[in-house]
């Protein structure tokens, strides 16, 4: 009885331990978890702040909180931005945590949202930015994207001129384009009296057909193309179709036109193209449209300055306005664009008179008009954003170069060619030096 009582003794003073060791570790686990505080140093907005510049505010930065912590604006800021005397507007996760802001690594001194800061983004000057709580600190670097560019930035350099054969003082040439966007093919076509007929030559890829091709004494001289689908005015003033799906030229029946501006992208897949025509009527010039379903439609009467001899013209389609042609050309000194979106009737955009002027060249470099005036003083260059009406002047910019000088007097009454590659290259032929440049559009550079 005696020993049962003392293994009853025993076993409740060792239920008794483990209890009160239990309880011991269930403290210390208690007191470790207390001594834990999660400390958030993280930055959750930046803006840049300036009196002068009141839409820096409205710019949105990024907040990366990796390893290093890194604040970018995803919109790079416009070329020639000056952030001269601007504040900085910082707030964290943690109302008490301190802020210390370097312009230099290492060097860092207390934020204040009152002090102004000049930053020249043109020398990449480094931003950095440190929050510190309870003896943790935590770093960001802050990247202030800019564009290194005017938008209308051409840079050229010569190259070895590959065009054969190359436009003969007594010849003639043509230049267009076809294919989609991305893809274009660009074509010359170039016409030499000896031998009297036309040729075609790829300048970026393969050789148009010519099967049959109009006779030799059948000078072209307008051609126009949306994607793959090629018409061409002759000198007897008929109008010729070349569609690659059939590898052949055929003669459109029963046209007659003085000019031919363009072709309309079909509205729907499948349509027969609209062409945009010059006609005349009883002596009177008129805008003509023509399809093959709806045959000839005549317009409104053609202005006596509308440059349907020449012309460049470009041709989209979009949701809201449908399918639209642009033209861009010269008459009696006259440098004039115009739009349409049915060929029936054209409105004038915009009207220069200009001295001395002999050619007119243009391009599309990404939603921008580029044109090139050659005039009697030289090359004179200006740019046109889609969706804008004023001409802008942009010879110091789109006349850049990369190691030899190009100069605007060095193109005085030459020959040119110019034509587009890709989204952002351009070529120009000149063909009284014999030299030849290609261009790359710099407008998308970032720091």
């Amino acid at each position: 009885m005696t020993m049962n009582i003392s293994k009853l003794i025993k076993g409740f003073l060792l239920s008794l331990a483990v209890l009160f060791l239990s309880s011991c570790g269930d403290k210390k686990s208690e007191l470790k978890l207390q001594n834990v505080k999660s400390i958030n140093l993280h930055i959750v907005e930046f803006k840049i702040i300036s009196t002068e510049h009141e839409k820096l505010q409205n710019v949105f930065f990024s907040i990366e909180n990796s390893e290093e912590g890194c604040i970018t604006n995803k919109e790079a800021l416009p070329f020639g931005t000056k952030l001269k005397d601007i504040n900085f507007q910082i707030k964290t996760e943690v109302e008490q945590a301190r802020i210390q802001i370097a312009l230099k690594k290492d060097q860092f001194k207390p934020y204040r949202g009152e002090e102004k800061y000049t930053i020249d983004l043109n020398k990449k000057t480094p931003i950095y930015i440190k929050v510190s709580d309870q003896g943790k600190s935590y770093t960001y670097q802050v990247k202030i994207k800019t564009y290194l560019h005017h938008p209308a930035t051409i840079e050229w350099t010569e190259i070895n001129p590959s065009i054969n054969p190359r436009p003969s003082k007594d010849g003639t040439y043509r230049l267009f384009s076809m294919g989609t966007k991305g893809s274009e093919e660009t074509i010359l076509m170039t016409h030499h009296t000896s031998p009297n007929k036309n040729q075609f030559f790829s300048l970026t890829e393969s050789k148009i057909s010519e099967k049959n091709f109009p006779q030799a004494n059948q000078v072209f001289t307008q051609i126009k193309a949306y994607q793959d689908e090629v018409f061409a005015l002759a000198q007897n003033k008929s109008i010729y179709h070349y569609s690659k799906g059939k590898d052949k030229w055929e003669e459109v029946k029963d046209i007659k036109a003085l000019a031919l501006l363009g072709v309309f992208a079909p509205r729907t897949k499948g349509a027969s193209n609209n062409i945009a025509l010059v006609v005349e009527q009883n002596g009177v010039k008129h805008f003509a449209c023509y399809n093959e379903a709806q045959g000839l439609r005549l317009g409104a009467k053609c202005p006596q300055d509308f440059p349907y001899e020449k012309q460049y013209t470009f041709s989209s389609f979009n949701q809201e306005v449908g399918a639209e042609l642009r033209i861009i050309g010269l008459e009696n000194n006259l440098v004039s664009t115009y739009t349409s979106t049915n060929g029936l009737d054209w409105a004038e955009i915009s009207s220069q008179l200009k001295a001395g002027i002999h050619t007119v060249e243009a391009v599309l470099l990404d939603d921008t008009f580029f044109r090139f005036d050659f005039t009697s003083k030289g090359l004179e260059i200006s740019s046109l954003d889609k969706g804008r009406q004023l001409w802008k002047v942009c010879t110091e910019y789109a006349l850049s170069s990369q190691g030899k000088t190009i100069k605007a007097e060095q193109f005085i009454n030459s020959k040119p060619i110019i034509w587009t590659k890709g989204l952002g290259e351009v070529f120009l032929y000149d063909g009284k030096q014999n030299k030849m440049y290609k261009g790359l559009l710099k407008k998308y550079e970032q720091n």
